[in-house]
């Protein structure tokens, strides 16, 4: 039973993000299932599904059940349509996929994330050339500091 709640709140993420965005993959997605997304209003907040008023509590689980019932099959297909892969998938970093969704998200191809290099804590000295140009940039902004104060002065 757990595993059904947590499908259906992730279908409820899903329905909102379309929401939220029309021109957005999932709600690509959702069209595709037969789900039109333009003609809906989107929630007026923006709270946990808990705490969402009765009214739009209801328009988001009618639609999630709609992504419920797609088979196995519609969600590969669109999935492949749409170019949607894995990573699509992650909203942020406690994004739990559900149990119930793992048969089609580990068919989805996953794009490797990039990867940074962290930059060594050796120092690099400057080129003779960078370190003159500093100079000479530190000495003409001394000098221009001085007219600027005795500008002041005279006033």
């Amino acid at each position: 039973m757990n595993d059904w709640f947590d499908y259906l709140i992730f279908s409820i993420n899903i329905v909102r993000m379309a929401l939220r965005n029309p021109n957005y993959m999932f709600a690509k997605l959702l069209l595709e299932f037969g789900v039109d997304v333009s003609s809906l209003s989107v929630p007026r907040t923006a709270l946990r599904f808990d705490y969402l008023p009765i009214e739009e509590r209801a328009l988001l689980l009618k639609y999630a059940f709609y992504v419920l019932e797609m088979t196995y099959e519609d969600w590969l297909r669109c999935c492949q349509e749409l170019d949607i892969t894995q990573n699509s998938f992650q909203w942020s970093r406690r994004t739990v996929i559900p149990k119930a969704f793992y048969r089609v998200y580990n068919q989805l191809p996953k794009t490797p994330t990039r990867r940074y290099v962290a930059q060594s804590e050796e120092l690099q000295p400057a080129s003779p050339e960078a370190v003159k140009a500093s100079w000479n940039r530190l000495k003409r902004k001394m000098t221009m500091l001085k007219y600027y104060d005795n500008h002041l002065k005279k006033d």
